[in-house]
């Protein structure tokens, strides 16, 4: 079975790129219509049914929880009548973001822990990759952004990029890729690009969750944190932060002057809030399903509808409830806050915890209401979990269709 993780996880790697190509690229590249990556997507589910059907045992519950809860938003968007509403395109886009969710989590299941953690240093790498390639192209002019606004040199797959790169750094700072004598470069320059991924794009969220990041760091590799640490620390790190907001714009930086001149009552962003709860407060309890959409202050393309709000944590809780908002949001933030601050347990457990704080975090500021956003997240979900003895079926096959599998010939290969 070594041969087919192999394989799935290159698999995954080539998904993320898939998201991560060029603007003008990325949107020429269809097959009947349909992107790319939502291929890839098709046959990682492929990979999952033809896993599941083997062995079983493999997937816990929260994976068939989650393929209900798919089923569920799904029959309850249909009968609330938002294809007819707002078309199939916006439904099958809710099922897309959910599905990778899931998935997310299932291959997690399955890879384990450090094949999971060898992973997403590798896709961090790529990401990172991409991100100069992507700039390298913008300034060449080989590369066109899908939207241009003033003062921020940036493209929609250079925000998706460094999205997922946020999200798994923590992660993949400890992963093994960069552990040992024979490492000829750290994860320096993974922060290093996107500390100026946030500078020239001049977008807040990616210098605040930088900021985030490297406090994650820190408290990963303190071996010691006491109360009268953390209240220290807090203390200061709160102190570093209004500093170096109040005199950042100083700079002449067009985004050290957004954050400066930020205005929390005032921002777009929390306008959109109050827009979208008198519309989804009466649908809380099973949620509007997928394919739902509401009316955002947030115009695109002249269409006031939207189909997930910038902070995106909170789009659990309009598809599917408040029962999907406290499994998908709420019990993997105090889980992963107890993980971090436990420095007993296992490094890369309590850097998938870091992982899994660094997609809320971002969620809570904007976006996260996205396929890899999503996927990363199920991954960290299941790796900062205890490991559990199903988790290595197939890696040390004794039932005769976990050998048959071991010989099967598989192919090689908003900011």
């Amino acid at each position: 079975m070594g041969t087919f993780k192999k394989f799935t996880s290159a698999l995954v790697v080539v998904f993320f790129l898939a998201e991560m190509l060029p603007d003008n690229w990325h949107d020429a590249i269809h097959f009947g219509g349909v992107p790319l990556s939502g291929i890839l997507m098709a046959a990682l589910c492929l990979c999952l049914f033809f896993v599941v059907m083997v062995v079983p045992r493999l997937l816990d519950g929260w994976v068939w929880g989650g393929l209900l809860a798919t089923a569920a938003m799904a029959i309850g968007g249909y009968f609330r009548g938002n294809i007819d509403a707002y078309t199939l395109k916006f439904f099958v886009a809710d099922l897309y973001c959910f599905l990778s969710l899931v998935s997310g989590y299932a291959f997690g299941c399955f890879l384990g822990r450090d094949a999971t953690e060898a992973l997403t240093a590798r896709i961090a790498v790529a990401a990172g990759i991409a991100i100069i390639l992507n700039y390298i192209g913008l300034t060449i002019g080989i590369v066109h952004p899908s939207f241009e606004v003033p003062g921020r040199f940036v493209s929609s797959s250079i925000f998706i990029a460094v999205g997922a790169l946020m999200i798994f750094l923590p992660w993949a700072s400890v992963s093994s890729l960069y552990s040992g004598k024979k490492t000829m470069i750290g994860p320096g320059w993974l922060y290093l690009t996107t500390i100026a991924t946030g500078v020239m794009s001049a977008t807040r969220t990616i210098l605040i969750g930088s900021a985030l990041i490297a406090l994650l760091y820190f408290l990963l590799k303190r071996h010691r944190m006491g109360v009268s640490f953390i209240v220290r620390f807090s203390t200061l790190l709160l102190l570093a932060i209004g500093i170096f907001v109040s005199g950042a714009s100083r700079f002449g930086d067009f985004a050290f002057q957004r954050l400066d001149e930020t205005q929390i009552q005032e921002e777009s962003r929390w306008q959109e809030l109050k827009l979208w709860w008198p519309q989804v407060k009466d649908d809380l309890v099973l949620g509007q399903g997928m394919g739902s959409r509401f009316v955002s202050n947030v115009v695109v393309e002249g269409n006031p509808l939207a189909s997930a709000t910038h902070i995106g944590i909170v789009t659990f809780l309009m598809k599917g409830g408040v029962v999907l908002f406290l499994c998908c949001a709420i019990f993997p933030l105090v889980k992963g806050v107890r993980i971090m601050l436990t420095p007993s347990l296992p490094e890369s457990q309590r850097a998938a915890a870091a992982s899994v704080l660094m997609f809320i975090g971002l969620s809570c500021l904007s976006g996260g209401w996205y396929q890899l956003s999503l996927f990363a997240y199920g991954l960290a979900i299941v790796s900062m979990s205890p490991e559990r003895r199903k988790h290595r079926v197939l890696s040390e096959p004794s039932s005769h269709s976990a050998g048959w599998i071991e010989h099967t010939p598989m192919p090689a290969l908003q900011r």
